[in-house]
């Protein structure tokens, strides 16, 4: 028999004291008694089995998220990379498309410097020579001498013909001079040159 005293002593009497007796139960409630306990006990397990396997659950849950994000953390530093590798080769792009650029104007403005020089080649006449050729931006400035006047006309005609390289084609100085035995027209011209198409 076992008697519990809840009051311990605070100067409180107790009208009645309970006691249990284990051993005065009959077989009958024992036994239902002890198959609540097994009853609880085996709803304790399975409830700490359950808890066990649900966390171990959330545990690969958990791993595999880390591992997913950590692969998508990779993947993203790496296409980042390559976004900053394809950014660099865009400049280098945009670089060289520059300097082809260039290069072809210039190669153009040679190529008009060239035509114009083989057309003035041939359209020169015999008895007529350049002294000095200045080439400016689009404009030709041309000095020399002529025999006679008739050379000079030809040379300006002949120009003037040419309207898909030379454009406003004047004569700004026109002057007979005596050279040596005979008489020679020096002159000077200034000239349009077109761009190439």
């Amino acid at each position: 028999m076992i008697k519990v005293n809840l009051l311990r002593n605070q100067g409180v009497e107790v009208a009645e004291t309970q006691t249990f007796d284990i051993g005065s139960l009959d077989s009958g409630s024992q036994s239902q008694n002890a198959k609540k306990i097994g009853a609880m006990l085996a709803f304790v397990i399975l409830l700490i089995g359950f808890e066990q396997f649900t966390l171990s659950e959330l545990e690969d849950d958990y791993k595999a998220a880390v591992a997913l994000n950590q692969q998508k953390v990779t993947e993203s530093r790496n296409k980042q990379k390559k976004a900053d590798e394809a950014e660099k080769a865009q400049k280098v792009i945009r670089e060289l498309e520059d300097k082809i650029r260039v290069i072809k104007v210039l190669s153009k403005t040679r190529l008009r410097e060239i035509k114009m020089l083989d057309m003035l080649q041939n359209i020169v006449p015999e008895r007529l020579w350049l002294t000095q050729i200045k080439y400016q931006e689009d404009t030709i400035n041309l000095m020399g001498y002529a025999l006679s006047e008739d050379e000079l006309t030809g040379f300006l005609e002949a120009m003037e013909a040419r309207r898909g390289m030379f454009r406003d084609v004047i004569p700004l100085k026109s002057a007979e001079k005596t050279v040596g035995q005979g008489n020679v027209i020096s002159f000077e011209i200034n000239a349009k040159v077109m761009p190439l198409e």
